[in-house]
Parts: structure tokens; C-alpha cells; sequence
């Protein structure tokens, strides 16, 4: 199928690179197929391990063919989906390889201004324009179900009034715009192309009909981690609470990338806020389940105290109880 694909000729011989990192049994072998004597790939093949990993596999291919045509391309680079199938027993999405330089290389202190102006930019434009749409059509879709299994997870574990709070600051959004939402936007995520314009890849997180600002909050969050070197260091709340005070170079970054954001959009700075914290709430259900996936006997309580993103939501919970 490959010239029906539109990736070129026919190849001769295809020569195939398997990858396979990783620490979870839920990530991804990745296969990658070169044509011929070609330097880059033509394919990308992306494999479920195990049976859990198949809904993944499942929400990429939807994700990226509703990016494509909800002008995604229009902004970012994006893979093209060439099939979903069934190989070696177990599922599979084909997809265009998209290159580039992840921007988590290229956040320093002195670039981070910059690097975050492209991805405050690309996210405003996917936003901008888009009709608001009342929250009691989006509301038991997008939100309902991340409280729900948040509260699943950590309820019985002494956060059962923290979410309450959450749940009347989220109850009083008003309409919002319904965006297409990565939901895995790390500076990991993002890449700087050859022609200069940002790639999104890893899309089994996403949400095509999803909220907006959710993205920008889970890129910034990580970028500040990066620019002030304690991404996986335990300390990545301090980090929260100097940029969320703004005293930071990452506090500044983050204060001018939601002020253009909310110019751009027409979404509320307080709205923002609240929206960090279900960010925070779908992160951090992902984060402990991955958590326990990878380490089978780790004690819940345990598996919370590594979760970064129950900390950040903790924080923002917080703020809010002492405003």
C-alpha cells in the first residue's frame, strides 16, 4: 500500500527500527520503516504492548484524523494517520513521521521567553474565533468524568473536601470555546520542525472536542520545571509556587503567555484558573496510574506523594481556600 499511502515510491527493500523504551507496560513499541537507502523514515508504526494500551492506540488514530480536519495543519505540524490495524496480535496505528528538535532541548533561561511566545501563539490561534458553547453541553462529557475518577483514586485518601472546592470553582465556568486538546503538551511533545514550525506528536492522550487552556497550563507547568532543573527532582512544587508568584523567570514567562492567551481567546483569566485545576485533576489520575502500573506493590499513599500533579492541584486548592 505504500504508494496509495502518498509516502512515495514503491521502495525496493524496507529496512525496520523497533523501539522499545520506556519503563511502563503501557508504552508504545514504536517500528519505524525506511525506505530503501533513506536516511529518514517514511512510516511510523506504533504498537499496543498489552490489552490496556489498546484504547490508546485507538484515541490517537480518532485524535489525529479530527486534527486534520478541524485545521490543526493550519497551526502545527501533526502525523497523518495511513491506517489502524491488527499486526502481530495486537493493535496498531501507521502514521507520517513528523521531525524535528523536541523544545524541551531548547529551554534555557534566556530562550525560554521565546520558546513559549511559539507555543502561547499556536494554541491562541486554535482557540481564537471558536464560538462558546454553554457548559451544560460539555460539562458530564469533559469534566463529570476526570472528577469522577479522580475522586476514585484519591477520595478516601483525605482529599474528599479538596474536591469539593474544585468542583464549585469548575460549576461556575460559564461558556466556553470547544477546542481540539493534545492533552500531552510537554515540551517533550512539541517540536521546533525544519521549516521553523511547531509539531505536535504523541496524540494517544487527546481529546478532539476538548476545552481550551488546558494545554497551555501543562506546557508551562513542565517548561518551569525545565528552565529551573528540578523536573524529577521532588521539588517541582517549589518551582509551581515561585511561578505562579511571578518573581521567577518562569513566573514571567507564564504571566505573559496567559495574558496573551486570554487577549487572544476571549477566555477569562479567572476561568484559566480554574481550568489549571482540572488539568491538574486528568493529569494527575494519568500520572498515578502509570505510577502503579510501573511499580505494582508501591502503597497508595506513597504512589500520592510521588504524584507531581496531585501536588500542583493541592497547591491550587490552597490558593483557593485562603482567597
Amino acid at each position: 500500500r505504500w504508494e496509495s499511502w502518498d509516502i512515495g515510491p514503491k521502495p525496493r527493500s524496507v529496512a525496520c527500527l523497533m523501539l522499545t523504551g520506556g519503563e511502563s507496560r503501557l508504552n508504545k513499541i514504536v517500528i519505524l520503516a525506511f525506505a530503501d537507502d533513506a536516511e529518514q523514515p517514511a512510516l511510523a508504526i506504533k504498537l499496543a504492548r498489552v490489552p490496556e494500551a489498546v484504547p490508546g492506540i485507538d484515541r490517537e488514530a480518532v485524535a489525529l484524523r479530527a486534527a486534520a480536519d478541524r485545521s490543526v495543519t493550519d497551526v502545527a505540524e501533526v502525523p497523518r494517520v495511513l491506517f489502524r490495524a491488527e499486526l502481530c496480535g495486537t493493535a496498531a496505528v501507521g502514521e507520517t513521521p513528523v521531525s524535528g528538535v523536541p523544545l524541551s532541548t531548547l529551554i534555557t533561561p534566556r530562550r525560554y521567553d521565546e520558546v513559549a511566545s511559539w507555543v502561547t501563539d499556536a494554541l491562541s490561534r486554535l482557540t481564537a474565533g471558536k464560538q462558546a458553547v454553554p457548559a451544560d453541553r460539555w460539562w458530564e462529557r469533559l469534566v463529570a468524568p476526570v472528577i469522577a475518577a479522580f475522586g476514585q483514586r484519591f477520595a478516601s485518601h483525605g482529599e474528599g473536601s479538596k474536591i469539593e472546592v474544585a468542583v464549585r470553582a469548575l460549576r461556575a465556568l460559564p461558556a466556553l470555546p470547544i477546542v481540539v486538546e493534545h492533552r500531552d503538551s510537554s515540551p517533550w511533545n512539541v517540536l521546533r520542525s525544519e521549516t521553523g514550525r511547531l509539531a505536535l506528536v504523541d496524540w494517544e492522550s487527546a481529546e478532539p472536542d476538548g476545552l481550551p487552556g488546558l494545554d497551555l497550563v501543562y506546557f508551562l507547568a513542565n517548561g518551569a520545571f525545565l528552565v529551573e532543573g528540578t523536573l524529577g527532582s521532588g521539588r517541582e512544587d517549589q518551582t509551581y509556587v515561585a511561578m505562579l508568584g511571578g518573581a521567577s523567570v518562569a513566573g514571567r514567562v507564564y504571566e505573559r503567555s496567559m495574558a496573551h492567551y486570554a487577549a487572544a481567546t476571549g477566555v477569562a483569566r479567572s476561568d484559566l484558573d480554574s481550568l489549571r485545576l482540572l488539568a491538574w485533576m486528568l493529569h494527575a489520575v494519568v500520572e498515578f496510574d502509570r505510577i502503579l502500573a510501573t511499580h505494582h506493590d508501591l502503597p497508595v499513599p506513597t504512589a500520592m506523594r510521588r504524584s507531581v500533579y496531585l501536588a500542583l492541584w493541592r497547591l491550587d486548592i490552597a490558593r483557593l481556600q485562603d482567597s
